[in-house]
């Protein structure tokens, strides 16, 4: 005779079924060849392998730079529209600036510029003298900006105009 399955049977079956399909051999293994990268150790510096300072000056000293100012051609009559105070003794340029040196005293070179620039049109617009003593005159006018600059230099200025 047949027994019966009853509910608790047919839940007890089918929970091992399920569980049964969840189970899984466990997988086989393959060992494969992996790239490992290690970076070159960087060297350090170190006081030791900084060169040993040299006795070679820097020329820092405003009298190395305004011996580099000085003109040694032979000066212009004028420059760009602009004329050169005459009695300049040399004189060279390019097109953005020109420097002449002359033998005459800050207040004469001063008020020659003030005076020719006037006529041409220009207006002063500032004066100012720095901590080594050069003197810069800015002007302005219809073509621009344009600064005179009197550097004294043993006993005669260098005279650079830029525009």
């Amino acid at each position: 005779m047949k027994k019966p399955i009853t509910l608790s049977l047919m839940i007890l079956v089918a929970g091992t079924l399920a569980c049964s399909s969840l189970i899984k051999p466990t997988p086989t293994l393959t060992p494969t060849s992996t790239f490992t990268f290690t970076p070159s150790p960087i060297p350090t510096v170190t006081a030791s392998m900084m060169p040993a300072p040299t006795d070679t000056a820097i020329p820092t000293e405003p009298a190395n730079v305004i011996a580099g100012l000085v003109p040694v051609g032979e000066p212009e009559s004028e420059w760009n529209g602009i004329p050169i105070m005459p009695g300049a003794i040399a004189g060279d340029g390019d097109t953005g600036a020109y420097r002449s040196m002359i033998k005459a005293s800050q207040d004469e070179i001063q008020e020659y510029y003030e005076r020719e620039l006037r006529k041409l049109g220009w207006s002063l617009l500032a004066t100012g003298q720095g901590d080594t003593g050069v003197v810069i005159l800015i002007f302005t006018g219809d073509s621009g900006t344009l600064s005179v600059s009197l550097i004294e230099h043993d006993d005669e200025y260098i005279v650079m105009i830029v525009k």
